[in-house]
């Protein structure tokens, strides 16, 4: 696995940074206080991010993952985590435009894990569907696992088998339920496109920023104990706090 630069670092935070606010801005209590848990949350984890480019790069597989896990550890102890987790699925898919490999990497879940899941997604934002469904045909079943593929591939403009949009097409038009079913997640899919996207502000995007400014104008030298690892650094400590208590030991003595 190949480590990050600290300059990559900052071009992928620059570059994906209304993605990731939109997270944090997403997941807030309230409309009045997302915009300042957003911002803490996001300088937080921007100075997190520098320093684990600076002084841990290896450990460093993505700016993605590393942005996604400190959100999904800042949401755990949140009354709707569960829902927040399916509302990031409709957010990257369908606002942030995030092709399904990306979102698969950066979650580190399977392609069909992910498509299972963003279905789930859907069916709890409609009052329809998010009961159980009871009893469905096979036709039915089997277009609720593919729906998904088809919404993303509808969204992105990826090239779909023809067999499989025709058969899916198809039986929406010959089935009230699955016709329904695709209607509200043509409009959800549209409502998350053009809402959910927040631009972050000017002045949050310095403050995030601030790190790798600071590291550049004022560059952090590497001397010999800032590159022992840590774990070296600290048994080093504890020899040389043991050594002289000894020596103060036996100086008593």
């Amino acid at each position: 696995m190949s480590s990050l630069g600290v300059d990559q670092v900052e071009n992928e935070l620059k570059t994906y940074f209304n993605d990731y606010w939109s997270m944090f801005f997403m997941s807030g209590e309230s409309e009045s206080t997302s915009h300042e848990w957003a911002r803490s949350q996001m300088i937080e984890v921007s100075e997190a991010l520098f320093w684990t480019a600076f002084e841990k790069p290896k450990k460093l597989s993505t700016v993605d993952r590393f942005v996604l896990g400190e959100w999904l550890e800042r949401i755990r102890s949140g009354r709707e985590y569960y829902e927040s987790k399916e509302d990031l699925l409709l957010l990257l898919s369908f606002a942030c435009r995030w092709s399904p490999d990306r979102v698969c990497s950066a979650l580190k879940i399977s392609r069909s894990a992910y498509y299972f899941r963003l279905f789930h997604a859907i069916r709890l934002r409609s009052p329809l569907f998010k009961r159980n469904s009871g009893h469905l045909s096979s036709a039915c079943a089997h277009y609720d696992l593919r729906l998904p593929e088809y919404l993303v591939a509808q969204n992105l403009g990826l090239p779909m088998n023809p067999e499989f949009r025709s058969n899916l097409e198809e039986h929406a038009r010959t089935c009230r339920r699955c016709e329904s079913l695709r209607n509200f997640a043509f409009e959800l899919t549209e409502m998350v496109r053009v809402s959910w996207v927040q631009t972050v502000p000017p002045t949050v995007l310095e403050e995030s920023l601030s790190p790798f400014v600071e590291a550049r104008n004022h560059p952090i030298k590497r001397n010999l104990w800032t590159r022992t690892p840590a774990w070296v650094r600290t048994v080093l400590a504890l020899a040389v706090l043991i050594a002289l208590a000894y020596w103060a030991f036996r100086s008593k003595s």
